[in-house]
């Protein structure tokens, strides 16, 4: 995915601000839950973080993390697995990822799963 690990790693420490900010507040299965409602009654599931990581979606949560049914869940209600966010690199290079880069940078094996699973879905 990325030849060098130093880059590698500061991307992964940026990506993982976001989701260790929003775990410290909520356990799995009140997250479930709550996401659940939230996109039963509306919510974006394509919705954009301004803040740790400006456009860090829901997916790419879900795939950092290696959350196989909220990532099922999420693309029920319409997430977009080809959303990209742009991350700076420790060599001052841009980096983007979708979530299955994000997924195979965190090694997230159920989330790809689910991902191939949808891929193989489309094309049928």
């Amino acid at each position: 995915l990325l030849d060098d690990l130093e880059t590698q790693t500061s991307i992964a420490l940026k990506l993982m601000a976001v989701s260790q900010r929003f775990s410290a507040y909520t356990n799995r299965g009140s997250m479930l839950q709550i996401m659940t409602l939230l996109l039963k009654y509306g919510a974006n599931p394509n919705a954009l973080a301004e803040s740790p990581v400006k456009g860090f979606t829901p997916t790419m949560m879900a795939a950092e993390l290696d959350l196989a049914d909220e990532l099922a869940i999420i693309l029920m209600h319409g997430g977009d697995l080809s959303q990209e966010v742009k991350i700076l690199g420790k060599d001052k290079a841009m980096y983007s990822f979708t979530s299955k880069g994000i997924a195979e940078l965190f090694n997230s094996k159920k989330v790809l799963k689910v991902i191939e699973q949808r891929n193989s879905h489309a094309f049928n």
